[in-house]
């Protein structure tokens, strides 16, 4: 395995951390106070990092092919 197809693997694990990152302020309030509201609210503000979150095994499967 060369050091290109090594960055490649690390691809989704940025993402996942990146969109946990993006969504560390949400999660708290969720828990604090979890209601219909603040979910919709989360889920339209940072709709990238919930479909990364989303999407996540299907990156994993792809970038981890042979």
């Amino acid at each position: 395995m060369n050091d290109n197809s090594k960055k490649i693997k690390l691809v989704p694990i940025i993402l996942l951390l990146l969109a946990v990152f993006d969504l560390r302020i949400e999660i708290r309030l969720l828990i604090d106070h979890l209601t219909f509201t603040s979910i919709l609210y989360c889920i339209k503000e940072h709709s990238l990092a919930i479909a990364i979150l989303v999407f996540s095994p299907s990156l994993f499967k792809v970038y981890n092919r042979n």
